[in-house]
């Protein structure tokens, strides 16, 4: 038996192999072996990736050598089904697995015609295709460059694999979260283009395919969510908008009734009050959020500021320990159909009350059912177009309910005599005695913690309380 070993070779080259025959010892061949051709082995596929994109579906994806030449490339599974492709592709799809059942997968480079073939070397990777649990998966927020996933929560679950494919089955977003997640936004996407998303969950170190949706995204310059007014002043305008996920910024561009556009940047949500407005105004409002850089269209909107003359002059009569009423100005000559009056005390318990908008006559609003001696915030709103205007703003104080079972003890041997009374049922700020002394009349002010007071100098048959 005769071994040589050649060293130093370049990988995946044929080299031409002759072995002489010498028999006489005069060093001339007097036959031979060969030529034959040998290969040597290439290098393997750098990384290997398994996906799965089904209940009994995978994609086998891997990345070709960085070194050296090769002709194809080789899939095993199992050890038993062997698929040979070129190449310039580096994706195997299988379906048909069984939910727990193991599968070995490998991938191999080879160079040479089919006799004389030689393989890289390559370990197989194991996978356990993902049982099936439904997790409700759903995707929202869809704008022209971004979408948001959304699935169920699982108890104990440790990990989640979010990946997102193209129209074309190719990976573009493979993300990893911790258990608590529930959601998560891919951005930079393209426009009017059909997305999948897929979850797995781990529970308890088991990998469980939780389910998948899909949707296309938006073709540049569609709105991707509301935007509509909230409230007006004669010199701005409230706007509420659809926030949109994974959005660091937002932007709103306006234009008046004399085409002047202007914007404003960098705030962070919704409600925006757009400032230094002009009354009586029109505008075409814009608002668009700005997602990784990419400035994305929420939506557009048209408000109108408040009249300067919208003066309604309030009036309040009737205060009562539980009710005032409030009357205010006509302006329907303004366009204003209906008021709402809303009232908020000062344990912050809010109600709104509605007035019909009546040519001719001054509104009017008996608020009932209050608390006595309450600060209560008052705001005073009108729609018109559909839209609410800010009218007016004023704080009124209910009144307050009077001590009860006061009594009146003159202290023996002195001018002086003993008050002291019970607290009402309602708030108290302060109580005030009055007293008359010698047709003088006078006052004392105490703080709501006391119940009982001295009055000094009282002159019987003179004096009053």
């Amino acid at each position: 038996m005769f071994t040589e070993l050649f060293q130093n070779l370049i990988p995946a080259t044929a080299y031409s192999l002759q072995i002489d025959v010498i028999q006489d010892g005069n060093n001339i061949p007097q036959s031979f072996v060969g030529p034959e051709v040998v290969y040597t082995r290439p290098f393997p596929p750098e990384l290997a990736v398994i996906t799965q994109t089904g209940l009994d579906s995978v994609r086998f994806e891997w990345t070709p050598p960085t070194t050296g030449n090769f002709d194809g490339y080789v899939v095993v599974l199992n050890m038993e089904q062997t698929t040979y492709l070129d190449s310039n592709t580096m994706f195997f799809d299988v379906s048909g697995l069984q939910a727990g059942v193991e599968y070995d997968f490998g991938v191999y480079t080879y160079v040479g015609p089919t006799d004389q073939q030689i393989w890289s070397d390559l370990g197989p990777t194991d996978f356990v295709p993902l049982a099936d649990i439904d997790g409700n998966v759903q995707i929202d927020s869809i704008t022209s460059s971004s979408l948001n996933v959304l699935w169920d929560a699982y108890q104990n679950a440790m990990t989640y694999f979010i990946t997102l494919v193209d129209e074309n089955n190719q990976v573009v977003g493979l993300q990893q979260l911790d258990g608590t997640a529930t959601q998560f936004s891919f951005t930079g996407l393209d426009p009017s283009t059909f997305y999948e998303a897929r979850v797995e969950v781990f529970i308890d170190n088991q990998a469980f395919y939780a389910g998948e949706s899909n949707a296309r995204t938006l073709p540049v310059g569609t709105p991707s969510g509301v935007v509509n007014v909230q409230s007006t002043t004669t010199d701005s305008i409230t706007v509420g908008f659809t926030e949109i996920p994974g959005a660091t910024s937002y932007q709103i561009i306006y234009t008046d009734n004399l085409g002047v556009t202007r914007t404003l940047t960098s705030f962070t949500g919704s409600p925006f009050t757009i400032p230094n407005l002009s009354a009586s105004t029109d505008y075409n409002i814009q608002v668009n959020s700005i997602v990784q850089g990419a400035t994305e269209l929420v939506g557009n909107t048209q408000g109108r500021t408040a009249d300067a003359n919208a003066n309604i002059n309030p009036a309040v009569t009737n205060v009562g320990t539980s009710s005032f009423t409030i009357t205010w100005e006509d302006i329907t000559n303004l366009g204003f159909t209906s008021y709402q009056v809303t009232y908020v005390n000062e344990n912050g318990v809010s109600m709104t009350v509605t007035v019909p908008a009546i040519p001719g006559q001054n509104p009017t609003s008996i608020l009932q059912g209050l608390n006595s001696g309450q600060q209560h915030d008052v705001t005073i709103t009108g729609t018109r177009n559909g839209q609410t205007v800010d009218l007016s703003m004023l704080v009124q104080f209910t009144e307050p309910l009077p001590p009860r079972e006061a009594t009146f003890m003159q202290i023996a041997g002195t001018t002086n005599v003993l008050v002291s009374w019970t607290p009402p049922t309602g708030d108290v700020t302060n109580y005030v005695i009055t007293y008359t002394v010698d047709g003088t009349t006078m006052q004392e002010i105490l703080d709501s913690t006391t119940t009982s007071t001295i009055i000094s100098n009282f002159v019987q048959g003179q004096s009053q309380i």
